[in-house]
């Protein structure tokens, strides 16, 4: 899964953060900026893993045949994936790639014909 991969990327990454905002508070004493540190690099962390697993959904072929089927459902087809800005609840911002769905055009062909045979015109004759 791209998460393991994710956190074998991070882990360096987070051990040198870590050993710097340690040196920083022997140095400076100031606990809440060791812990403001601490706080941006777990939510940098939470964004990259949220984004593979939102990107994993997003381009599974099964899920992606869910939403077309209940966008048929809503008279909508796919059209194309397009990138999407969304804030986590953390507030950091990510961009992901999301299938797109517009309106579908009715579908073209005969035109329906009326009771008598006839196409949808109502005859007035008396």
């Amino acid at each position: 899964m791209q998460t393991d991969l994710i956190v074998q990327f991070f882990t360096p990454y987070i051990q040198k953060e870590i050993e710097r905002l340690s040196k920083q508070l022997s140095k400076t004493l100031d606990f809440r900026q060791f812990e403001d540190g601490m706080r941006k690099l777990m939510n940098q962390l939470e964004a990259c893993v949220t984004v593979r697993i939102l990107e994993e959904y997003l381009i599974n072929p099964d899920f992606l045949m869910q939403l077309k089927k209940l966008a048929g459902k809503l008279g909508m087809k796919f059209k194309e994936y397009r990138t999407l800005r969304i804030r986590l609840g953390n507030g950091l911002q990510i961009t992901i790639s999301t299938p797109y769905f517009i309106k579908a055009k009715p579908k073209r062909g005969r035109k329906k014909k009326g009771q008598m045979g006839g196409e949808n015109t109502l005859d007035w004759r008396f």
